[in-house]
């Protein structure tokens, strides 16, 4: 009971972390494949198609669908995403109390998964790794069953998992396929009797899992392979990339830290192994075969930790799985004959110093629309964050330093252009100087040529709540923002061209800038003659 208690309590947590704020949380970087592709494609042209910036087909068609239906704002985007994260959460604890029937490791488990900032990150992105992650332990749990229940309607059931968690992300078959592999080289090694029938079955259940897989890929693949195979063999992974990826899994916490978690875990895998030769076995083998894929794959920005990190992301959780066992291990050792009480002391312990160290509380409660921001995210270590460290010694524009001085809160902005790509959009950068709630103002009705990259048409299908056409006068004022901020520089990753034009048609609508330089043009809407949103 006490194990069922903390992980409900465990999953209500995690809730709170992966819905607080999430409806002012700017849909950005690559949460605009989807867009972009709904917005190009029909279904038939989303169901055959990979493209280069990979737009997730299943989760492309659900967006598409959604969009005609009760349309697309920022929580419906993620809504699914949010739902797997939790669901995640009390699978995964569950099945830790199915193994260890431990109420301490269970409890930290759950927490520690709960808690984890990069499960949480992407439990909060419209992305499908939170997804393919439920999809795959469900498959991985159910491919352990096969092991001692055969059954056609279990392997349905695993052929039906993986194949949509390969829909989602096609490196997510090398889970549920590992486990098979696994599993037959048990077949193998299985006494004569029952070898043959054995093997058999497990054979059957493979190729039936591989053609589950290959089917719903295979429009794609002949029509749009050149768009799979250029994401592989362009980088190359090693024990850096590894490190930081292990960094991502144990927290976000200091190096010191994540070799201190690594070594626990690994003295608890173990321990597990040694309890469990069989499951400890499948375990391990669940972890190291897909890394070992995805290396010798090389794909697209693979070598980045945080890259790697999406790709095999199960891997996450066998992580945290194992220190947890590690560490109640570890505290047996120093208190011989230690009280499942004390024990729990321990977790509780440990869950507190976790969630204190990492930093998915305080990202969720001070970010605001820049959480899951490549600055904040690219890696929590700051030493061996590249994306903030581009930003090291910079200078925001002067008016971002007056808006600091004024109460947080009281001076909202609007700022455009908006940089749908991350790397190069700095206003997560600014904000840190600001402290004033924002919305993002867009351009491409008002003054810009040529195709919409990241910006949503004005259409009911998209109800986005930190999107305003700066075209339109009225809903501009309507959102109650002091200031218009207009950045002359830069739009995504080139030269902001238009950048004249823009501030000459905005000067036609908002008036005089009242501060203006060769970075910034600050519009005070507070002068306009119309009716402000009550706040």
């Amino acid at each position: 009971m006490t194990a069922i208690v903390v992980i409900l309590l465990a999953m209500l947590f995690g809730a709170w972390l992966r819905l607080h704020g999430l409806s002012i949380q700017v849909v950005q970087d690559d949460e605009w494949h989807a867009i972009h592709k709904l917005l190009d494609s029909d279904y038939a042209g989303i169901l055959r198609t990979f493209g280069f910036a990979d737009h997730s087909i299943a989760l492309t068609l659900l967006y598409k669908a959604m969009a005609g239906t009760i349309g697309l704002d920022e929580i419906d985007m993620r809504i699914v995403q949010v739902a797997c994260g939790i669901a995640t959460i009390g699978v995964a604890a569950w099945l830790a109390w199915r193994v260890t029937a431990n109420a301490a490791i269970t409890s930290l488990f759950a927490f520690l998964v709960a808690g984890a900032p990069f499960h949480v990150l992407y439990s909060r992105v419209a992305r499908p790794y939170a997804i393919t992650t439920l999809l795959v332990v469900v498959a991985l749990a159910a491919v352990w069953r096969w092991k001692s229940r055969r059954s056609w309607t279990l392997a349905a059931g695993i052929c039906a998992l993986a194949a949509l968690a390969a829909w989602l992300h096609p490196l997510s078959a090398l889970f549920p396929m590992a486990g098979v592999l696994f599993v037959m080289a048990g077949d193998i090694g299985a006494a004569r009797p029952e070898r043959a029938r054995a093997l058999r079955s497990t054979t059957l259940l493979a190729i039936a899992a591989g053609v589950s897989i290959a089917a719903p890929l295979a429009a794609p693949l002949l029509n749009d392979f050149g768009s799979l195979s250029a994401k592989a063999g362009n980088s190359l992974p090693d024990l850096y990339t590894l490190f930081r990826m292990a960094s991502l899994f144990a927290g976000g916490l200091a190096d010191p830290l994540t070799l201190a978690v690594l070594l626990v875990a690994a003295y608890g895998a173990w321990r597990f192994w040694q309890a469990h030769r069989d499951l400890g076995g499948y375990l391990v083998f669940l972890a190291l075969a897909p890394i070992m894929v995805v290396m010798a794959l090389r794909g697209v920005w693979a070598h980045q930790g945080h890259t790697f990190a999406r790709y095999v992301f199960p891997v996450q959780l066998l992580l945290l799985f194992w220190f947890s066992v590690g560490a109640i291990e570890v505290a047996k050792r120093f208190i011989a004959r230690m009280a499942p009480l004390a024990e729990l002391g321990v977790a509780a312990a440990l869950i507190s110093a976790y969630l204190w160290l990492n930093p998915a509380i305080v990202h969720v409660l001070t970010l605001g629309p820049w959480y899951g921001h490549v600055y904040h995210t690219f890696d929590y270590v700051l030493a061996h964050n590249r994306a903030a460290l581009y930003y090291d010694r910079a200078a925001p524009p002067d008016f971002y330093r007056k808006l600091g001085a004024m109460p947080p809160g009281t001076a909202p902005i609007i700022e455009a252009p908006f940089s749908f790509m991350a790397p190069w959009n700095p206003l997560a950068f600014y904000a840190q100087f600001h402290r004033q709630p924002e919305r993002l103002g867009l351009l491409h009705d008002l003054c810009l040529d040529g195709p919409r990259f990241g910006e949503p048409p004005r259409d009911p299908r998209f109800r986005f709540r930190l999107f305003v056409h700066l075209d339109d006068r009225a809903a501009v004022l309507a959102t109650g923002a002091r200031y218009l901020l207009l950045h002359r520089q830069y739009l995504n990753d080139r030269r902001f061209e238009a950048s004249d034009r823009c501030l000459a048609a905005l000067k036609g609508i908002y008036g005089e800038p009242i501060e203006i330089d060769e970075r910034l043009a600050v519009f005070d809407l507070r002068r306009l003659d119309a009716p402000r949103k009550l706040q």
